[in-house]
């Protein structure tokens, strides 16, 4: 009796680990459409909440699992390990149904039919140069930084246009887009945490205290997840190409500055001189909002960020993203990609 009690959490853990990688993509696409079709009953509601609920349900899970971690060091040890190992199996369970399988997708690069990226030291370079004059054409059009995420009506509205404006390739079906400012916005800034999607509430959240220049980038990310895509390179990806294609030109030149900023990231790494000769060329605009940034990273950076690293580094391999938080970066080779087949 005993052993079925272990029996059934750890079964339903395996059905998802062992089971799901072997799903057909049809039947991994037909659930992608399910999702659609369910996620504007859902937003509709959501969107009506001015908080965010994922951050309350965020909460009273964190305090349920420090409720039972100091039960397991007490004297119901046992009962209290089997009852964590069942709420994790549920919560798995629940996360694989809501929204998790969409890690099982077909790749983006392949359902764009983009084909193996032979990457050159030229394409690399020509790739930094296009992004650099788009950052520095759409921050000669800004004077100040006038986006306020917390207004949600306005915030929602442009991050709705940009997405409506998406190349025709990669707009499915009109799902709507919701971001709202998380409740932890202040403590979210000492944790290297941007934004976030919630997979339970379908809820989107963004930190509202990070620079005015990655807001509108973040918002796009978060939203990218909302509509399907759940690798942080493909979020990204369509968070640029969302953002650069609205007509609000804090949302352009954020596309552009964050590409550009993955992609010098790169560049330092595959052809240093290149990089830096660029990065001591950049114009002042660009220059101080690099500066801005950095700085406000550096302000708050402490050793909640290696946990946080670590943590989110351990999801994202947990859930087929081998390369871990190195995930984000390789949004460079979708840019190389998309710039080698002129799309751009």
């Amino acid at each position: 009796m005993k052993i079925r009690r272990w029996l059934l959490p750890l079964s339903i853990l395996s059905l998802w680990f062992f089971v799901l990688p072997y799903m057909p993509k049809t039947a991994i696409e037909s659930y992608h459409r399910l999702y659609q079709c369910l996620v504007p009953r859902l937003l509709f509601v959501s969107s009506r909440i001015p908080f965010s609920s994922g951050d309350i349900l965020y909460l009273v899970a964190g305090l349920w699992l420090l409720r039972e971690g100091i039960w397991i060091g007490g004297k119901k040890k046992k009962f209290s390990a089997l009852r964590l190992l069942r709420g994790i199996a549920w919560a798995t369970s629940l996360f694989y149904l809501c929204w998790g399988i969409h890690y099982f997708r077909k790749p983006l690069g392949q359902r764009l039919h983009y084909g193996r990226e032979t990457e050159t030291r030229a394409r690399a370079l020509a790739l930094c140069d296009y992004l650099l004059q788009k950052a520095e054409s759409a921050r000669a059009r800004i004077d100040s930084f006038r986006f306020n995420p917390k207004n949600l009506a306005v915030a929602n509205s442009k991050l709705q246009q940009a997405y409506r404006r998406l190349p025709e390739a990669m707009r499915e079906r009109d799902v709507p887009v919701f971001v709202k400012p998380s409740l932890y916005s202040r403590l979210m800034n000492y944790t290297g945490i941007s934004g976030y999607f919630n997979p339970f509430t379908w809820e989107a959240q963004a930190n509202t205290g990070i620079p005015a220049v990655q807001l509108p980038f973040t918002l796009c990310h978060e939203a990218a997840h909302q509509y399907g895509l759940a690798p942080e390179d493909e979020a990204n990806f369509y968070a640029y190409q969302a953002a650069r294609h609205a007509p609000d030109i804090e949302f352009q030149y954020s596309a552009y500055f964050e590409a550009l900023r993955y992609t010098l990231r790169h560049l330092m790494r595959a052809y240093p001189e290149a990089a830096r000769a660029r990065l001591d060329s950049l114009p002042l605009g660009i220059r101080s909002d690099f500066k801005r940034v950095a700085a406000f990273h550096n302000k708050y950076r402490n050793a909640t960020y290696a946990v946080t690293d670590f943590f989110n580094d351990t999801y994202l391999k947990a859930n087929r993203q081998k390369r871990g938080r190195a995930s984000y970066g390789y949004f460079y080779y979708l840019l190389l990609a998309d710039y080698n087949r002129k799309n751009l």
